[in-house]
């Protein structure tokens, strides 16, 4: 983490494709036009849609963890050592932040609470076997072993999210994915349907 400001004109730059699209040019996922309405970071970076971006950005960081790309000197390691594990509420009405938060990011062990949804945040290591999705174990060629991958499941839909972390448990810029229970999510930040609502 650190000077995030920092590290997204940075990344920005990396992720620029040349000139601005105009629309027409060929996306640099899939090959599909990219639209002259396009958003301008889309047509900065060549990309057709947000389907195309994602994938983009997962692949730059995938080769960040691989060692191809060097990250710019802008991170500071997490300012919270070692601590019990907690949890973290939403402030009653009026408060100056609306949440608890401490460091980072949450820490395997964690609870945390927003609005009555409520994620629980656990080690992938400490998992059963049979419960961890085939995309999430390393792999030949994979950069990443599982004691160092995190998961925050929501506790209201058994929704889990996977990301690699570092040796302070705070996430990197791997994600891994969204799944419910071993079914990945089509798109990781989008709306799910479960236990009967519409969750994101």
């Amino acid at each position: 983490m650190g000077n995030d400001n920092a590290y997204r004109d940075w990344r920005d730059e990396q992720l620029k494709a040349g000139e601005r699209a105009k629309g027409g040019e060929p996306c640099q996922v899939c090959g599909e036009p990219v639209p002259a309405r396009a958003h301008w970071k889309h047509r900065d970076r060549h990309v057709c849609s947000p389907s195309c971006n994602l994938t983009l950005n997962r692949r730059f960081n995938r080769r960040i963890e691989r060692g191809e790309i060097t990250r710019p000197p802008v991170f500071s390691p997490d300012p919270q050592g070692a601590r019990p594990a907690r949890a973290f509420r939403t402030l009653p009405a009026g408060s100056l932040f609306p949440y608890e938060i401490q460091g980072y990011s949450p820490k395997p062990g964690d609870v945390v609470e927003r609005h009555g949804s409520v994620i629980a945040v656990h080690r992938a290591a400490d998992l059963p076997d049979y419960a961890i999705p085939w995309q999430v174990r390393p792999h030949s060629g994979s950069s990443w072993q599982l004691e160092q991958v995190a998961l925050s499941v929501h506790t209201q839909t058994g929704a889990a999210f996977y990301y690699l972390t570092d040796h302070t448990w705070t996430p990197t810029s791997l994600i891994l994915g969204a799944f419910l229970g071993l079914k990945p999510l089509d798109d990781t930040f989008g709306p799910f349907e479960a236990e009967g609502g519409t969750w994101r």
